[in-house]
C-alpha cells in the first residue's frame, strides 16, 4: 500500500549552523514515494510556512539540533508547527537503550542509495525515504497531556454598580463555558481532571488538565478569544524531549523499557497536597514529598522519574478514584489498609521505621502516604523473601542481577502467578534479548562491506584535508598572536598613561567634592544661626513691649502659663520671665499639684489669674495659705489678648484684689470664730468631764 503521508525531509547546508542566525536547510517533499517537491535552501521560517502550506505529516532529518541549538529553543519552534505533525530522527536516539548510527549506514541496512559523500538535498531525500519506512524515533516535547483554561478576557476593573453586574455576567458564561466543555469531553470518553475557581456568580476560573495530546482535542475543543472571555488550549511540556520509537518498525532494537524500569511501592495520600512516598522492593525510601495542587500527570510524572509502580498503596480502606486510576496507568496492584488506623497507631509505625531508617515525613500528608507504602511493604514482605530464597536456589545460566530480582517480585504481585513461572518466563525473556542482540551483529556482506571501505576512505581523505586546513589557520593565528601581542603592548601603555591622569583628576574630584560637602554644611549651619537669631529678636522685641506696658503704669502685663505643669511654668519662665509681683495667668489650671503650686509661690508672685477650669483643691488651698489670690478670667472685663501676650486694666485688677482681700479676711475670720468656739466647746467638755469625775469619787468616799 502506497504512503499517503507528507514526509517532508530536511538537513541543514554545509555552510550553516543552528546557532547562527538564521540556519538554511535542503529540504525534499515525499508523497506516495515520490518527490512533488525540492527546496536547495530555506530559511526555518519558510520551512514552517511550507509545513503548514502542505500540513505536513512529518518532518524528518539525521539531528534534531540542527533545527535548534538547546531543547528550549527546539521545543519553541515545535510550537509553531501542527500539533499533528511528528518530528522524526532517523538515525536513531541518544537514549544509552537505543543508541545513534550514521545516516550512511542506516540507508544501507534498508538499501537507500547514498553518495560516499552526500550533499544536503540527498541527505534530505535520504532521511524522507527513511522515515516513510517508519525508521527513526519521534522526539516529543510534550506530554500526552493538555491543559485547557477558561478565563475572563480582560480585567474586571474597580467598583461600581454596573461593574458588579458585568462581573456577574462574565462569571455566568465561564460557567456555562466550562459546562459546555466537561460535556463535550465526557461526550468523547476522554479522562480529564478540573479544577475552578468559585465566585459569588458562578465561576471565576475553570482549567481542565486532559490526559491526551493535543491533536486528539481538534474538533472537540476550539481555542476562543473574545471580548469577554477566552478559552485557551495548551499541550504540558516535558522535562526533557523524549524519544519514541516511530510505529511500524524501528531501525534499532527496541528494549523492553519497563522490564528494565526500577521497580517501586508508591504510597499516595490524595488530596489538595498530594503526599507521595517511594520505596524500592526492599523497603528502602526513595522519595517522600509533598506538593499542592499536583494532578494525575504530574503524580505519574514524579513516580516515572524513579521507575515503575509495582504497588500503589493507600492509608483508607475505600480506595479513592485517584488511586485507582494510577494503578490503571501503571498496570499496578492496589494495597489498601484493613483497618482504619488512627493518627497515634501510624506515629507508633514511623517510629518504628525510624529505628532503622532515618527518614522523617515533614507534614501529615507525608506521613500519610509513607504509612501506606510501608503497609504495603509489611504485607508482602514474606512473598518478598521467599522469591530471593528460590532464585539463590535456581541453577539459572544468566547473571542474577538485583533487577531480575525485582522483576521476578513485580511479576508475581501483579500478576499473582508461582514464583516458579515468573522465573520462567523472565529467564526465557533475558535468552530472547541475547540472541536478538547477537543476531543484530552480523557479519556484513561484501557490498556493505565495500561501502564501509569506501565511506572510511572519504572519512579519511577529508580528514587530512582538514588536517592542512587548520596547520594553514594555525600558521597565519601565529602570525595574529604576534600582531596582537604587540597591540597589546602599546594598549597596556597607553591604560598607564591613562590610570594616571585618571588617578589625577580623581583626586581633583575628591578634593572639590569634599570642599562642595562643607560649604553645603556651612550654609547649612548659616540657615540655622540665621533662624535662631530670629527668634531671639521676636523674643526680645516681646520682652521689650512687654516691659513698655510695664513702665507706662495704665495696664498690668500677665505672664502667660499655658498648662499647670513643671514643663508649662519653666516654658513661661524661659520666654518671659516670672519674678516678685508678676500676675500669672494661667490657660488650663486642671492637673496642678502641691509640688506645681509651690513652684509659683516660691516666685514670689501677686496673684493669679486661671481660666473657667476649675483647680485642684490642693493647689487652691497651698495658694490660699500664702495668701496669693486666685482670680476667675471671666471677673475681669479689661482683660484682652495682645498678640502673644495678655493685660489688664491696673485699676480693675486692683479693685479685685482688694474685693479678695476682703474675702479672704472675712474667710479669716470666720475661721477664728469656727476656732474659738471649738476650742470653748472643748473647754466647757474638758470641765464637764472633770466634775463628773469628782462628783464621783464623794459618793465612792462615803
Amino acid at each position: 500500500m502506497e504512503d499517503e503521508r507528507i514526509i517532508i525531509g530536511i538537513d541543514i547546508l554545509p555552510q550553516s549552523s543552528s546557532v547562527k542566525s538564521p540556519p538554511k536547510f535542503s529540504a525534499v517533499v515525499l508523497q506516495n514515494d515520490n518527490i512533488v517537491d525540492r527546496k536547495t535552501a530555506i530559511t526555518k521560517y519558510r520551512l514552517v510556512k511550507l509545513i503548514k502550506e502542505l500540513n505536513a505529516d512529518i518532518l524528518a532529518i539525521d539531528n534534531i539540533y540542527e533545527l535548534a541549538p538547546t531543547s528550549e529553543a527546539l521545543v519553541s519552534f515545535l510550537a509553531r508547527l501542527p500539533p499533528t505533525m511528528k518530528l522524526i530522527q532517523v538515525t536513531g536516539s541518544p537514549h544509552p537503550s537505543h543508541g545513534m548510527e550514521p545516516l550512511n549506514r542506516v540507508a544501507n541496512r534498508y538499501g537507500i542509495p547514498i553518495s560516499g559523500k552526500g550533499n544536503a538535498i540527498e541527505e534530505a531525500e535520504v532521511s524522507a525515504r527513511l522515515a516513510a519506512k517508519n525508521v527513526g524515533y519521534i522526539a516529543s516535547p510534550f506530554e500526552e497531556e493538555t491543559e485547557i483554561y477558561v478565563t475572563r478576557a480582560r480585567s474586571l476593573g474597580s467598583g461600581g454598580w454596573s461593574q458588579d453586574r458585568y462581573h456577574r455576567r462574565i462569571s455566568a458564561l465561564i460557567q456555562n463555558a466550562a459546562k459546555e466543555i466537561r460535556d463535550r469531553l465526557e461526550s468523547a470518553s476522554l479522562d480529564f481532571d478540573i479544577t475552578i475557581k468559585d465566585s459569588a456568580y458562578g465561576l471565576d476560573r475553570a482549567i481542565f488538565t486532559v490526559y491526551t495530546s493535543q491533536d486528539k482535542l481538534y474538533g472537540i475543543i476550539k481555542k476562543t478569544k473574545g471580548p469577554d472571555i477566552q478559552i485557551k488550549i495548551n499541550p504540558v511540556k516535558r522535562k526533557r524531549i523524549e524519544f519514541i520509537p516511530s510505529l511500524g518498525g524501528t531501525n534499532f532494537p527496541v528494549q523492553a523499557t519497563v522490564t528494565k524500569m526500577k521497580k517501586l511501592i508508591v504510597g499516595i495520600d490524595p488530596g489538595v497536597t498530594v503526599g507521595i512516598a517511594i520505596l524500592d522492593l526492599r523497603g528502602g525510601v526513595i522519595l517522600l514529598d509533598s506538593a499542592k495542587g499536583l494532578s494525575r500527570g504530574d503524580v505519574v510524572r514524579k513516580i516515572s522519574e524513579y521507575g515503575t509502580a509495582t504497588i500503589i498503596a493507600t492509608d483508607v480502606t475505600s480506595v479513592p478514584a485517584f488511586i485507582q486510576t494510577l494503578s490503571t496507568k501503571f498496570n499496578s496492584r492496589i494495597h489498601s489498609a484493613t483497618k482504619v488506623m488512627t493518627v497515634s497507631d501510624k506515629n507508633a509505625m514511623i517510629r518504628t521505621f525510624n529505628n532503622t531508617n532515618g527518614t522523617k515525613p515533614s507534614n501529615s500528608h507525608e506521613r500519610d502516604a509513607l504509612v501506606a507504602a510501608l503497609n504495603a511493604y509489611s504485607s508482602h514482605k514474606n512473598v518478598f523473601d521467599r522469591i530471593e530464597a528460590a532464585i539463590k536456589k535456581l541453577d539459572v545460566r544468566i547473571p542474577i542481577s538485583r533487577s531480575f530480582i525485582d522483576n521476578v517480585k513485580a511479576l508475581v504481585v501483579q500478576e499473582d502467578i508461582p514464583i516458579k513461572d515468573a522465573i520462567d518466563r523472565l529467564v526465557q525473556e533475558e535468552k530472547e534479548e541475547t540472541i536478538i542482540e547477537e543476531a543484530i551483529e552480523v557479519t556484513l556482506t561484501t557490498e556493505q562491506m565495500e561501502a564501509k571501505i569506501s565511506e572510511s576512505r572519504a572519512k579519511i581523505k577529508l580528514q587530512e584535508e582538514q588536517l592542512d586546513n587548520l596547520r594553514t589557520q594555525n600558521e597565519l593565528y601565529s602570525s595574529k598572536i604576534s600582531e596582537l601581542e604587540t597591540i597589546i603592548k602599546d594598549f597596556q601603555e597607553k591604560i598607564k598613561l591613562l590610570q594616571s591622569e585618571e588617578r589625577t583628576e580623581l583626586k581633583k574630584l575628591r578634593e572639590i567634592q569634599f570642599r562642595d560637602e562643607e560649604i553645603g554644611r556651612l550654609r547649612k549651619q548659616e540657615i540655622d544661626f540665621k533662624n535662631e537669631i530670629s527668634q531671639l529678636r521676636s523674643k526680645f522685641s516681646d520682652l521689650k513691649r512687654l516691659k513698655l506696658i510695664e513702665t507706662r503704669g495704665y495696664a498690668i502685663p500677665l505672664r502667660i502659663i499655658e498648662i499647670f505643669s513643671v514643663e508649662g511654668i519653666n516654658k513661661a519662665k524661659e520666654e518671659f520671665g516670672i519674678k516678685k509681683g508678676d500676675v500669672c495667668l494661667l490657660l488650663d489650671p486642671s492637673g496642678g499639684s502641691k509640688s506645681t503650686a509651690d513652684i509659683l509661690i516660691s516666685f514670689e508672685i501677686k496673684a493669679i489669674i486661671t481660666d473657667c477650669k476649675k483647680m485642684s483643691h490642693i493647689a487652691e488651698a497651698r495658694f490660699l495659705e500664702y495668701e496669693i489670690p486666685l482670680i476667675e478670667r471671666n471677673e475681669l472685663k479689661t482683660l484682652k489678648n495682645v498678640d502673644e501676650f495678655a493685660i489688664v486694666d491696673k485699676n480693675e485688677l486692683d479693685e479685685k484684689l482688694l474685693e479678695w482681700e476682703k474675702r479672704y479676711n472675712q474667710l479669716l475670720k470666720e475661721k477664728t470664730q469656727d476656732m474659738l468656739k471649738k476650742i470653748i466647746k472643748e473647754y466647757r467638755k474638758q470641765k464637764l468631764d472633770e466634775m463628773n469625775d469628782i462628783i464621783q469619787d464623794d459618793s465612792t468616799g462615803q
